[in-house]
Formats: C-alpha cells, sequence, structure tokens
C-alpha cells in the first residue's frame, strides 16, 4: 500500500495551470492570495519573491520550483525596486485561449510557468501541515532538474496543443509536479525531521501508516499495531505521536473520517454500509464520531456536500 498514493487520492489534488510568462527586465508582478496551493516554476532567468509575512526576499534563479502550501499574497520581481503590476492585468494580455504572455521593458529574459493546486477535502489529513508553508525545490546550478524539465516540456507542448484532451493532460502534469516536489523534500530532511511525510520513511512507524490505511477497517489498538511492527505498546506509542503528531488513535479516527467524508459526497452507500467499511459496528456510533470529528453529522454533511 503506498500511503501518499492513498491519500493525494482520498483529497482529489487536481492541478490547473494559468500561463507561461516570457518577462524582459524591468518587470514586477503582484500575486494575491488564490485559493489552492499556488506554484510558480522559474524556467530560465532570475527574479526575487517578496511574501507577505516572511522577513526576507527570497532569490530565485532558473529551474528553481516553488509551491505555497499555505495561501499567502506575494510579489515576482526582477529586482527589489522594480515596479509592480497586478496579476489580474497580465492575465487580460494573455487573450482567450491563450497559454503565453509577454511582457516588461525589453531588457534580460525570465521565464515563469505559474499553476496552482486545488484540495478537494471533504475531511481532514495532515498532509498540508507536515509541509513548510512555502516549498522551494532548488534547480541545479540554474538548471531546471531533469524530473521537471521533462514534466515543463512535456506541460508546455500539450497547453499549447489543439489536440482533444490536452487540458486533461496538462491537468495530470500538474499533480505529477506536486507529487514530484513532495518526494523532492522528504528526500532532502535530516534524520532528525518529524511530521506525518517524514514518517513514512521510517520502517516501523511506515509501517503502522500503511496498516492503518490498507485495512482502516480493522478493530486496531495501539498494543495490535505495536506487535504488528515489532514494538512495544508504550514505545510505538511514543514514536508514533514523535514522528507523526498525534497518537495512533486520534490518526486512525482522522484517517476513517475522511474516507467516510469521500463516501458520502462521491457514493451512494448507506450511512450503515460507510460506518462498517471504516471500522465502526453501529451506525449510532459512526454518527456520534463523525459530528466529534467534523463537527456536523454525516447526514448533514452529505446534503451540503452535493448543494
Amino acid at each position: 500500500m503506498d500511503v501518499l498514493t492513498d491519500v493525494l487520492g482520498s483529497m482529489r489534488l487536481t492541478g490547473e495551470l494559468f500561463c507561461r510568462t516570457e518577462l524582459t527586465a524591468p518587470w514586477g508582478v503582484e500575486v494575491p492570495a488564490i485559493g489552492g496551493a499556488a506554484f510558480h516554476v522559474l524556467d530560465r532567468g532570475n527574479a526575487w519573491m517578496v511574501v507577505e509575512g516572511e522577513e526576507h526576499p527570497i532569490s530565485l534563479t532558473g529551474g528553481d520550483l516553488i509551491i505555497f502550501t499555505r495561501s499567502r499574497r506575494h510579489v515576482l520581481v526582477d529586482s527589489l525596486e522594480a515596479v509592480t503590476v497586478p496579476l489580474a492585468e497580465l492575465v487580460k494580455l494573455k487573450g482567450e485561449g491563450n497559454y503565453t504572455l509577454n511582457y516588461g521593458g525589453g531588457g534580460s529574459h525570465t521565464t515563469l510557468i505559474c499553476g496552482r493546486f486545488n484540495i478537494q477535502d471533504g475531511g481532514k489529513h495532515n498532509l498540508f501541515a507536515s509541509l513548510p508553508p512555502i516549498l522551494h525545490v532548488k534547480g541545479e546550478q540554474g538548471r531546471t532538474i531533469e524530473w521537471l524539465e521533462t514534466t515543463l516540456k512535456f506541460m508546455a507542448w500539450e497547453a499549447d496543443s489543439t489536440l482533444p484532451g490536452s487540458q486533461s493532460i496538462v491537468a495530470h502534469l500538474t499533480e505529477i509536479l506536486f507529487i514530484q516536489a513532495i518526494r523532492s523534500w522528504i528526500s532532502s530532511q535530516n534524520d532528525d525531521a518529524k511530521g506525518w511525510l517524514t514518517a513514512l520513511s521510517d520502517q516501523q512507524i511506515g509501517e503502522a501508516l500503511r496498516c492503518i490505511h490498507k485495512n482502516p477497517e480493522h478493530p486496531w489498538t495501539v498494543e495490535s499495531i505495536g506487535v504488528k511492527v515489532g514494538m512495544s505498546r508504550a514505545s510505538f506509542a511514543a514514536k508514533f505521536r514523535q514522528l507523526v503528531g498525534e497518537t495512533p488513535h486520534q490518526y486512525l479516527t482522522s484517517w476513517r473520517m475522511q474516507l467516510a467524508s469521500n463516501w458520502l459526497t462521491n457514493s451512494s452507500l448507506k450511512l450503515s454500509e460507510i460506518a462498517e467499511k471504516v471500522g465502526y459496528f453501529s451506525e449510532v456510533s459512526f454518527k456520534r464520531a463523525f459530528k466529534k470529528n467534523i463537527g456536523i453529522p454525516p447526514g448533514a454533511f452529505r446534503r451540503q456536500a452535493r448543494l
């Protein structure tokens, strides 16, 4: 069981590409705090990014990928003295149906690719809580890293294509971009790093998470999961909480509510059937747990989700 794939599937991640912008110095763009997780790829050139709430500007070079895991207003400029214009004004220059826009004063060139990831998450998961507010995947000495370059080339070709299904392909490629960025971030963490994503790499806690995701309906206890991964109850509980940031019971309940939320939204299963699929042996106990964790009864949640 690939836990990350499982979680991303339950969150119904989708990608959206805004534009490829060919910029010439001087230039500056104001980007509002938009819904979803915005991303920028600096395909070539150099830039500065000034983020609301951050003390220092971030220097960007060709090949860098930036993902905002929490929506933040920010400014992209070729120099810290540059005059800026709102992103909405630049998008108007692009024209309907066009992918590329051109803007700037005619100086040195910078190519910027912008988009966002949307999470249609009916429940709750701590994936984004495990990531920093700004995820910065750096290029290799001014060059785009190989996996990113390959994805971007395919994305650019499809974005300019008039063939059927091109928009769907671009959307899937942006999702690949997100997954690859998470992989890159995980591999860059040291042994002392904490959080749900880094816990996946731990032999024992990673196996515990896989057990929970593979069989969420199983009547798991802290002791039974500990036995499954070869640890005592106390040692397992302490290590799980240290790495994941919550107790095994809290994580199990949260994942069950995530699955239940998706079935309530996207299926016609009865409440009793959903209750059984997520490990509750009575509809009453499931309703009680769902309301406690999500805030409203499952029936009301289903009605709201389908409005």
